[in-house]
Formats: structure tokens, C-alpha cells, sequence
């Protein structure tokens, strides 16, 4: 009885309860109705934010071409710097189109990023346009299969796209690391220029230093964006993940529902048991709605932050419009200053031709008044003695006088043209020192080649000594020339020492390579195992899904088979650990044999320069050559005249002999030399094409691993789309045993389980892909490693080429050296005979003309010492031109006053015929020898 009371009492608190539980049904739909509005929200924002990417995408290759062009203006910039050096300013035609072309180039990005802000700015004003499509998307919902597979295949889209740009993001910065070592290797210390163009050189590199600086914010700037990029994704990554969550929150009240619907059916059936589990039902649908609740407040924090962001990167893009106008301003004051120091080089320029031409003049003048001084002084001694002996011989004086004061003027003549000769040697050899001081620079970086170096220059120093001392002759500068092929040779023979070192580096690099490509391969095996195990647990999900479907008595056999999977996981994961150990340790090879090959890079740079300067080298002396051909040709017409003056010249000829012998020899061994460097040239075409050979056995090797990355991504595509059937099958298993009754709770929990497994598994294969975007980025570096020995094998077949051309050239100049040194042996013979038909008359005229080369030597060695002490002897002109004037003064009055008296005394003792002349001989004489010393002066001033 007392049950029945109590059953009487609950009656109407259970009919209370029916009655509230249409209108808690009601809410509870509604509450169920807004996630999916809310989810449909998302997508179009997820769609908005995929636009975003795909013009964030847009602007990267914007800028990664622009990068690009920076790269190649700041090496044309640097060759052109490099060569204005070397050569001089560009003409002002030239340098304005490169101006207008870089001009160009910043017009067109200022164009497209205030395009893109207009845009932005239109998407920030107009937000309305958005409203009506989320209206759409409420009135007409697609059914959840649909919405799956849309889901799917989008969230595959993205994973793609941000995988490409990383890649893209990893090839920038490898490219920019690679333009900044090149940078670093190609910027070789400034050649040393003239002393009047230092202040241009320092302007430069200013302006280098300015460029640099502008390339590193740049450089910044994109490394700011490229982090906003990953940011996003970041954002994106987080949205799917949160949108996939309220899918399966979704999901689940779906079920709960259908359950409820069940429940309440059942609640009509039976009284008060189905109270208690409606009750239930209702708190766990009020706590999911209470975290989806939850979970839409969260995202719209996040989409405030997003919008924030956006805000944020608007003030990121008017800042850099403005930097862009700077750097247009910027560009306009270079511009500017180009043109200044172009105008400044110009008038510095004309400035050196002017002094060049006031020194010479100054010389001259110097020059002059010594010889003026020197002269005066032999005139006296030889008057004195005139005067002494002018009673005897004074007929035989004044035809000596006569033959003296012709001798003199072409003394003169030959002294200027050898003063003019040694001018030019001493041009010659100033640009010999300075090319000696620009070799002494680059080579400091060795011990070794700097005291051979230092030995050699000690060698030219005194070879140059010798060639101002005897200035007469121009044949040792052959000499000189065969010294510096020897110098050539060595340096030849160094370098291909340097080539054969190389060539031993190359191939322990290719070792390592062939050891890294064995453990690759190795790595690969274990991938397959690794695939193979994966295939075992794929059929093990396949076998227990299967078993979810029976019974109760069935869940413990799926029990123990997850047992078994978590151990095989454990394995696999275990396995991975120590693959990614293995694949940091190969990372840390590969990193270390890049920088080996970078190395071999700078040296092989390093032997193109000295190779480039042998070159010039070689131009030089050829040009040399010519020039000394040249004089060579003038010394044999002066010979002709000069062969009635001296009889050392036979001493000279017969030392020519001995240099053309010596010559003869030296065209001989470098005959020799030449062919042993026709046979290393095939010896390297050999290694070269075996070179080749390997480079295609790399690729075919590189084929076949892209097919097997081909043949991986399609597995895995097989095993995703696996994995969505398992997903259908596991939700249509949950629909199927929410209609049990409370037997299968436990069911159910197990089956969270499964869930929570399935969830590692995909973890698990995302760790996979992982993996597999690393192997790609691992095959697109041994691709750029491919093409960099694609580019090297070029670079050494050019070089090749040029030193075939090198050998081609020297061959013919042998040939022209022999056939002068032909030509001169006829001369030499031809000039034996004239000279044997002379030797008798230049016998009697030896003595004076042995006096005459004695003053000529002292001559030439006071004018050397005149020239170091030209500066002190400008403040002693004048009183010396005076003391000229009054020697010369004093001088014609005691002549004229002893002719006076010789001829008084004459006079008296010879007839009245022969009275006037003596005296008017010797005054026209005298009045000859003193004029040219007078005016000589005013012809060079």
C-alpha cells in the first residue's frame, strides 16, 4: 500500500515532467539549430580567409621577383663599379637608359601596391557585400555527407597550398643566402687607381655600403611578411581544426536527438524508468550545448583577433608605400650624385692633363738650364785652351770647332729623343709597378706565393734600374718579356696544380655523395617496412570495425586486437624516432658537404680571376711586344745613320746575337710547353666527359626516386580515402547502436575508445605526410645541386675554350716573334757588311767620340739626379739664368778682347791681305756657337 502511495504521489511530478517536455524538445532544437548557421558561417569565412591566401600568395611571387630584379641591378651595379674602375665612367647615353630602366621598374611596383591597397581599402568600407551570400547559406543547408567530403577536399586544398608555400618560402631564402655568398665571394678588395681618383673610389663604395643596407630592410621586410604568412596559416590550421570539432559536436547532437526521440517514445511505454533516463538525457544535452555554447564564443574572439591582424597589416602595407616613396626620393638624390662625380671625374681629369703638361714643360726648362750650365763650362776650358794654343793651330781649331758644334746639335738631338724614350719607359714602368702592386694585393693571402712574389718583384725592380740606366737600347726589353712568359708559366703550371687538387676534392666529395646515396636508400627500405606495417594495422582498423558490428561478446576480441596495435604503434613510432634521428645526422652531411662545394666554388672563382688577370697580362705583353717591334724598327734606321760615330756598337751587336740565340731556345721550350698543355687540355676534356656520364647516372637516379614519390602520394591517398569510408562506417555504427537499449552504454564507451585510437592513427599519418614533404624538400635540393654542377661543368668547358684560345694566340705570336727575329739577322748581316767598309774610317774619329759617349753618360746620369732634385733647383733658377747672363757676357768680352790683341799682335808680323781674316772667322765662329745656347730656351718655353 505504501508503494502505491508513493507511486500515486509521483504521478503528477511525472505528467509535470511530460508536460515540460515538448517546450524543453523545442528549445532543445533551436539550440541545435544555430551551430550549423554557425558552422556555415565559418566556411564563408574560411573561403574569404582562402582568397586572402591566394593574393598573400600572389603578392609573395610579386615580391619574390622583385627581389630577383634587386639581385641582378646590384650586380650590374657591381660590375659596372668594378669596371668604371678598371676603365673609366660609362658614357652618359648608357648610364641613362640603366637609370631609366631601374626608374621604370619602381613606377610599376608603386602602381601595383597602391592597386592593392585600394582594394583592401574597398574591402574595409563595403563589408555589407558579405551579408546576403550568409543569407543564402541559411536558407537552404546542405545534408552532412555533402558537407564532409566539401570539408575534406577543402582542408586537402589548403594543407596543399601551404605546403607549396613553404617551399616557395625555403627556394627564397636559399636563393637570397646564395645571392648573398656570391656577393660576399665576387666583392674582392678595390684595385688600386691613381692618386686622383681615390676620392671618387670612397664615394662608391659609400654608395655600396647605402645599396646594401637598402637590400637588407628589404630583406627584413619580407621576413616581417613572411611571418604574417605563416601566422595566418597558423589561423587556418586552428580554424578547420575548431570547425572539424563543432562537425562532430554537430554529429554527435544529431544522434543525441534521434536518441531522445527514441527515449520519449519509450517514456509513453513505461512510467517512471523512462523519467529518470529523459532526465539524464536532457542534462548531457544541456552540458553539450553549454560547450558549443562555449566553443562559438572562442571563434568569435578569434575572428576579433583575425580582424585586428588585418588592420594591423593595412598600416604594415601604408608604411612600406611610404619606405617605397623614400626609396624613389632616394634614387633621385643618387641619380644626382652620379652625375656630380661624373662631371668632378671629368674636370679631375682635365685637371692631371694640365699638370702632366705643366711638368713636362718644367722638365724641359730644367733640363735645359743644366745643359746651358754645362755647356758654358766646357766652352771655357776649351777657350782657355784655345787661347793658349791660338797661335798655332788656329786654322785646325775652327774646323774642329765647326765639326764640334755639329757633333753637339746632334748629341742634343739624340739626348731629347732618349730623354723622350726614357719618358716612356718610365710611363711603362709606372704602370708595370702599379700592376705589380695590384698582383701584390690579391696574392696576401698566401705565404708562400708572396715570397716568390716579393722575389720576383726584387728581379723586375733591378731589370727596370737596368733599362733606365741604358735607355740607348730597347732589345732587353725582350729580355724582360721572356722573364715574364717564364713568371706566366709558373703561374700556369700553379694553376693547374690548383686544377689537379681540385679534382682530387671533387672526387672524395662524389664518395661522400655515393655513401649518402647508399644510406638514402637504406632509409627508403625502411620506409617500405614502415608502409608494410602501416598496411598490417590498416587491415587490423578494417577487422575491428567489422567487429563492432556483432555483439557484445565480440568487443572483447576488438580489445585485445587494439592491444596489439597501441604495441605495433609503439614500434613503428620507436622506428621513426631513430629515422629522424638518421635523416638530421644525413641533414648534418648534406649541410657539411654544401659548404665543402661552396668552398670549391670561392677557389675556382678565385682561379678565374687569376686566370682573367694572366689574360690581361698577356694582352700587355703583347702590346708591349708590338711597341718594342716598333722601336726595334727605329734603332735599326738610327743605326744606318749612326754607323760613322762608334765602334762599341759591335760589342752591342754581337750581345744581340746572343739574346736572339737565347730567344731561339726560350721559342723553343715554350714550343714544348705548349704541347704539354694541348695534352692536359684533352686530359681534363676526358675527366670532364666522365663528369657528364655521372651527371646522368644522378639523374636517371633522381627519376626514379620522383616516381617512387609519386607512387607513395598515391598510396596515401588510397589510405585517406580508407580512412573516410572507416569514418562513414563508424558513424553509421554509432546510429545503429543509439537505438539499443542501456546494454550497449558500455558498448558505447568502448567505442569512444575506438574513436580515440582512430584519432592517433591519424595522428600518426600526419606525422607520415610530414615525412613525405620533408623527402620532396630533400629532392628539390639534390635538383638545385644537379643543376649548380650542370652550371660548373659550363663554367670549366669556357674556361677551356679560353685556354685553348690562350695557346692558339701564343702560337702566333711565336710565329711573328720569329719571323722579326728573321727579319733581323738580315739586318744584322746587312749591317756587318756596311760596318766592315767602315771600321777604318770610325778608327780615326774613336778618340772623340769615346770623349763624346763620356759626356753623354755623365749627361744622362746628372739628368737622373736632376730629376730627383728638380724641386730644389726651381728656387736656383733665376740666380742661375743671371749668372748665365753674366758668364756669357764676361766671357764674350774676354774674347773679344784677346782676339782683339791676338790680331793686334798679328797684324803686325803678317801682310795687310790676309789682316781681316782671322779675326772675322773666328768671331762668326764664336757668334754661331753662342746663338743656339741663347734661343734654344724660348722654342721649348
Amino acid at each position: 500500500m505504501a508503494s502505491l502511495q508513493a507511486i500515486e504521489n509521483r504521478r503528477p511530478r511525472t505528467t509535470g515532467s511530460l508536460y515540460t517536455l515538448p517546450i524543453e524538445k523545442n528549445r532543445l532544437q533551436h539550440s541545435l539549430s544555430d551551430p550549423p548557421q554557425k558552422h556555415y558561417s565559418q566556411e564563408f569565412k574560411g573561403e574569404e580567409m582562402k582568397s586572402v591566401i591566394s593574393r598573400l600568395e600572389d603578392d609573395k611571387k610579386r615580391l619574390s621577383q622583385r627581389i630577383e630584379k634587386l639581385t641582378a641591378n646590384e650586380k650590374a651595379l657591381v660590375s659596372e663599379l668594378e669596371r668604371l674602375k678598371r676603365h673609366g665612367c660609362l658614357t652618359k647615353s648608357q648610364s641613362t637608359n640603366h637609370l631609366g630602366e631601374y626608374v621604370n621598374d619602381l613606377e610599376a611596383d608603386r602602381d601595383y601596391w597602391r592597386s592593392q591597397v585600394e582594394v583592401l581599402q574597398r574591402m574595409i568600407q563595403n563589408p555589407s557585400q558579405n551579408t546576403p551570400i550568409r543569407g543564402k547559406v541559411k536558407s537552404k543547408p546542405p545534408p552532412g555527407k555533402s558537407l564532409s567530403k566539401v570539408r575534406e577536399t577543402s582542408v586537402n586544398k589548403l594543407e596543399t597550398k601551404i605546403q607549396e608555400l613553404q617551399a616557395d618560402r625555403d627556394r627564397l631564402q636559399k636563393e637570397l643566402e646564395n645571392s648573398r655568398r656570391s656577393l660576399r665571394e665576387t666583392s674582392s678588395p678595390l684595385t688600386r687607381s691613381r692618386s686622383l681618383t681615390r676620392t671618387q673610389n670612397r664615394t662608391d663604395m659609400q654608395e655600396l655600403t647605402r645599396l646594401r643596407h637598402e637590400r637588407d630592410e628589404m630583406q627584413n621586410l619580407l621576413s616581417t611578411l613572411e611571418k604574417r604568412v605563416q601566422e595566418i596559416q597558423k589561423n587556418v590550421h586552428n580554424l578547420t581544426s575548431e570547425r572539424d570539432h563543432v562537425n562532430k559536436l554537430y554529429n554527435e547532437a544529431r544522434c543525441e536527438i534521434h536518441r531522445l526521440h527514441q527515449d520519449l517514445y519509450a517514456l509513453q511505454e513505461s512510467g517512471d524508468r523512462a523519467s529518470q533516463t529523459s532526465q539524464s538525457a536532457l542534462r548531457r544535452a544541456e552540458a553539450e550545448r553549454d560547450r558549443a555554447v562555449a566553443d562559438l564564443t572562442r571563434v568569435t574572439t578569434e575572428r576579433d583577433g583575425l580582424i585586428s591582424k588585418y588592420k594591423m597589416e593595412k598600416l604594415s602595407t601604408e608604411k612600406l608605400q611610404e619606405r617605397l616613396d623614400a626609396m624613389t626620393q632616394s634614387k633621385g638624390a643618387a641619380e644626382r650624385r652620379c652625375d656630380w662625380y661624373e662631371r668632378q671625374f671629368a674636370e679631375t681629369q682635365n685637371l692631371l692633363a694640365q699638370m702632366e703638361s705643366q711638368l713636362s714643360a718644367e722638365k724641359d726648362g730644367n733640363k735645359w738650364f743644366t745643359e746651358a750650365n754645362e755647356k758654358l763650362t766646357a766652352d771655357n776650358e776649351t777657350l782657355r785652351a784655345t787661347v793658349e794654343l791660338a797661335n798655332k793651330d788656329k786654322v785646325h781649331l775652327e774646323s774642329c770647332i765647326e765639326d764640334m758644334t755639329n757633333k753637339n746639335r746632334q748629341i742634343i738631338r739624340e739626348r731629347d729623343e732618349l730623354v723622350q724614350r726614357s719618358a716612356n719607359l718610365r710611363e711603362r714602368l709606372l704602370e708595370t709597378e702599379d700592376n705589380l702592386k695590384q698582383t701584390e694585393q690579391e696574392l696576401k693571402r698566401s705565404n708562400d706565393s708572396l715570397r716568390t712574389e716579393r722575389n720576383a718583384m726584387t728581379d723586375m725592380q733591378q731589370q727596370l734600374e737596368q733599362m733606365r740606366r741604358r735607355a740607348e737600347t730597347a732589345e732587353r726589353d725582350g729580355a724582360e718579356i721572356s722573364l715574364r712568359l717564364r713568371d706566366c708559366e709558373e703561374q700556369l703550371r700553379k694553376s693547374e696544380s690548383r686544377a689537379v687538387l681540385l679534382d682530387r676534392d671533387l672526387r672524395a666529395e662524389r664518395e661522400d655523395y655515393d655513401q649518402l646515396r647508399l644510406r638514402l636508400e637504406t632509409t627508403d627500405d625502411e620506409r617500405r617496412n614502415l608502409e608494410m606495417a602501416l598496411r598490417d594495422t590498416s587491415q587490423r582498423l578494417s577487422h575491428l570495425e567489422v567487429d563492432l558490428t556483432t555483439r557484445t561478446r565480440e568487443v572483447n576480441e576488438l580489445r585485445v586486437a587494439n592491444e596489439d596495435s597501441n604495441r605495433a604503434f609503439s614500434r613503428t613510432q620507436e622506428a621513426l624516432t631513430n629515422k629522424t634521428t638518421e635523416l638530421a645526422n644525413t641533414k648534418g652531411e648534406l649541410s657539411a658537404s654544401q659548404s665543402s662545394l661552396t668552398e670549391i666554388r670561392r677557389l675556382l672563382e678565385a682561379e678565374k680571376q687569376e686566370s682573367g688577370r694572366l689574360r690581361d697580362d698577356l694582352n700587355k705583353l703583347t702590346k708591349e711586344t708590338q711597341k718594342l717591334q716598333s722601336e726595334l724598327r727605329e734603332v735599326n734606321e738610327e743605326r744606318d745613320q749612326l754607323d760613322q760615330r762608334t765602334a762599341g756598337y759591335l760589342n752591342e751587336i754581337a750581345r744581340l746575337e746572343r739574346t736572339m740565340n737565347e730567344r731561339d731556345t726560350e721559342c723553343g721550350k715554350l714550343m714544348d710547353q705548349l704541347r704539354s698543355i694541348a695534352e692536359d687540355a684533352e686530359s681534363w676534356r676526358s675527366r670532364w666527359e666522365s663528369a657528364e656520364n655521372k651527371l646522368t647516372n644522378v639523374r636517371i637516379e633522381l627519376e626514379e626516386r620522383e616516381a617512387e614519390l609519386a607512387a607513395e602520394r598515391e598510396r596515401a591517398d588510397t589510405r585517406e580515402r580508407d580512412l573516410v569510408h572507416l569514418r562513414a562506417t563508424l558513424n553509421s555504427t554509432e546510429i545503429q547502436y543509439g537505438s539499443t537499449s542501456r546494454a550497449l552504454c558500455e558498448s558505447t564507451e568502448k567505442l569512444q575508445l575506438a574513436r580515440a585510437e582512430v584519432e592517433t592513427v591519424n595522428a600518426e599519418l600526419s606525422r607520415l605526410r610530414d615525412n613525405l614533404t620533408r623527402l620532396e624538400g630533400e629532392k628539390s635540393t639534390l635538383q638545385r645541386e644537379a643543376t649548380s654542377l650542370r652550371i660548373e661543368k659550363d663554367q670549366m668547358r669556357a674556361q677551356l675554350d679560353d685556354v685553348e684560345m690562350e695557346i692558339d694566340q701564343l702560337k702566333e705570336q711565336l710565329e711573328q716573334e720569329k719571323s722579326v727575329s728573321r727579319h733581323l739577322q738580315n739586318n744584322l748581316q746587312a749591317s756587318r757588311q756596311k760596318e766592315q767598309g767602315v771600321l777604318l774610317e770610325l778608327q780615326e774619329k774613336s778618340t772623340e767620340v769615346s770623349a763624346l759617349k763620356e759626356r753623354i753618360t755623365n749627361v744622362e746620369d746628372r739628368s737622373e739626379a736632376l730629376q730627383r732634385e728638380s724641386e730644389r733647383l726651381r728656387e736656383r733658377l733665376s740666380e742661375a739664368e743671371r749668372e748665365a747672363n753674366r758668364l756669357s757676357r764676361s766671357l764674350s768680352a774676354e774674347r773679344f778682347e784677346k782676339e782683339r790683341a791676338l790680331s793686334e799682335l798679328r797684324l803686325s808680323t803678317l801682310p795687310a791681305v790676309y789682316r781681316p781674316s782671322g779675326y772675322t772667322s773666328l768671331a762668326t765662329t764664336l757668334a754661331s756657337r753662342d746663338r743656339p745656347l741663347l734661343r734654344e730656351p724660348e722654342n721649348n718655353f
